[in-house]
């Protein structure tokens, strides 16, 4: 059976990990989005006309007044509210008319309202009066305007209550009698409203009046700028991980090793697809020694003498995982056959020179020639322990030669040496050749190949489902164009800049 994934669930490591590979991956989108919005926020800012703010304060505390005058206790047990009432009536359109009237301007009230902005403080009876404008002395004529016509506004509004009182207890004093005591209540509080009239009905006042302003409150360019750019970082940030969330393809090993429920036996980078055979010793090789091993230790549990290389989709690099696994059981001494099995599209053709003439595959399930009599070195790599049984003359009918017992004789013919037969077989997806592979009793395990960044999610799903539905069951994933090569540097050749390691003590034989 396979080996599947070992390792727990995602925690706060794993997060910051992908945190990080999507940042590195769209790197030049954040940064693009990013200056992009700082420019933009700068050169909007620097086009619009500046604008000046002044602003008056004004304390209230008309309550207190008329507590102390009427000897009642009208105090609010939410000043938050009062304060809110406050701020809306000073805004409110009676207020800006009477603005209107006092700067003598044809400028509508709901336009000198829209350029005020009262706010109430928090821990004081204040209101502050904030006023723009292109010119600073209208800025400051407006907002003084505002605190005075609020003040004026409240006092009438006041006054007129105390004449509506006044007039009340007018014609209550009017039905009693001279002397008594309701006669000498209802006297002292008219005397009490009239002296709430002659102090003005408020106490409010303005505190600090509005005064021109000599530099302009907006805009501010540099300051725009900075908060285009946070913004932009933030924008740049989430356009990022929508788009990794809306991407299929697959990029990180553990990934792969979830979906395909398999462990990976190694991974390869970019520059390990294409190996001359030169070199070999070079740290690229590296990955396909790790891949051999890996197979070694396998072998302890099941039988890895005949191995069928395949992917999901073409493109993911089973080739080149076929002919670099079979060049390192040559170099650790175990002669290796590479059997090209993808009849239809046999890509070794076009990475070095085969001659059809001398058979291969086909040649041999159309039952002219014996299988090993077909066998030949690499091309280049004479000696070295490498065998290679190419896919011969093109077939029409490649599913039909694969699932023949022909197919079964040539794989028993082979694996009867001392040879590890490696299979180079047709993707999954595309054809049925290789599903008819994956039946044969003579092939023991299959390792897939898939490609990061480009092999999608739907593709693994199908391909597992595919693989599930068969015997031979997959022995493990090798994930391509993933690590980068300094992974494998410790495997380079000491320079002469560096220390010299000690001469080796050879082991005895």
């Amino acid at each position: 059976m396979s080996s599947p994934r070992r390792g727990g669930g995602s925690g706060e490591g794993d997060t910051l990990v992908y945190a990080f590979r999507v940042v590195r991956e769209r790197l030049w989108l954040i940064a693009g989005i990013t200056v992009a919005c700082g420019v933009l926020a700068f050169l909007y800012s620097s086009t619009r006309a500046e604008t000046y703010e002044s602003t008056a304060q004004v304390v209230f505390g008309q309550t207190q007044l008329e507590d102390q005058v009427l000897q009642s206790n009208s105090q609010s047990a939410t000043p938050e509210r009062d304060a809110a009432t406050r701020v809306l009536v000073a805004t409110s359109e009676e207020v800006g008319a009477r603005v209107q009237k006092r700067l003598k301007t044809d400028v509508p009230p709901e336009t000198l309202t829209a350029s005020v902005a009262v706010e109430a403080e928090p821990n004081a009876d204040v209101l502050n009066f904030s006023a723009s404008a292109e010119d600073p002395q209208v800025a400051a004529d407006i907002a003084n305007a505002f605190a005075l016509e609020y003040i004026a506004f409240e006092r009438a509004t006041l006054l007129a209550q105390i004449q509506r009182a006044q007039d009340d207890y007018n014609e209550r004093l009017a039905g009693l009698q001279q002397g008594t005591a309701a006669y000498e209540s209802v006297r002292g509080q008219l005397e009490r409203l009239q002296t709430l009239e002659d102090l003005g009905a408020t106490d409010s006042k303005v505190i600090s009046k509005a005064t021109p302003a000599s530099t302009p409150s907006s805009p501010k360019p540099k300051r725009d700028a900075v908060l285009g750019l946070i913004i932009g970082l933030l924008l740049g940030l989430t356009v990022s991980f929508l788009l990794d969330l809306l991407d299929r393809r697959v990029k990180t090993l553990d990934d792969f090793e979830r979906m395909y429920g398999l462990r990976a036996l190694a991974s390869t980078p970019r520059t390990s697809f294409v190996i001359p055979a030169d070199e070999l010793s070079s740290p690229v090789f590296e990955p396909y020694r790790i891949l051999r091993t890996a197979i070694s230790f396998a072998e302890a549990r099941r039988e890895t003498k005949v191995l069928l290389i395949t992917s999901a989709v073409s493109g993911e690099g089973k080739t080149s995982v076929a002919l670099n696994l079979v060049r390192a059981f040559a170099q650790s001494g175990q002669p290796a056959i590479l059997v090209e099995a993808d009849l239809r599209r046999p890509s070794l053709r076009n990475r070095m020179v085969i001659d059809d003439r001398e058979g291969g595959l086909t040649t041999a399930l159309t039952g002219r020639h014996r299988a090993r009599d077909l066998l030949r070195d690499l091309p280049g790599e004479r000696g070295s322990g490498a065998l290679l049984l190419p896919a011969g003359p093109l077939a029409p009918n490649a599913p039909q030669l694969l699932s023949s017992s022909r197919m079964t004789e040539v794989l028993e013919d082979l694996a009867a040496g001392p040879e590890v037969i490696v299979i180079d077989a047709a993707p999954l997806l595309p054809v049925a050749d290789t599903q008819v592979l994956l039946d044969n009793p003579q092939i023991n395990a299959t390792i897939i190949v898939g490609r990061a960044y480009e092999t999608k999610r739907e593709d693994i799903r199908r391909c597992r489902s595919i693989l599930d539905a068969h015997e031979c069951q997959p022995l493990g994933i090798v994930v391509t164009g993933l690590d980068p090569i300094e992974r494998y540097e410790y495997y380079r050749p000491e320079t002469p800049s560096r220390p010299a390691p000690p001469a080796p003590v050879e082991a005895a034989r």
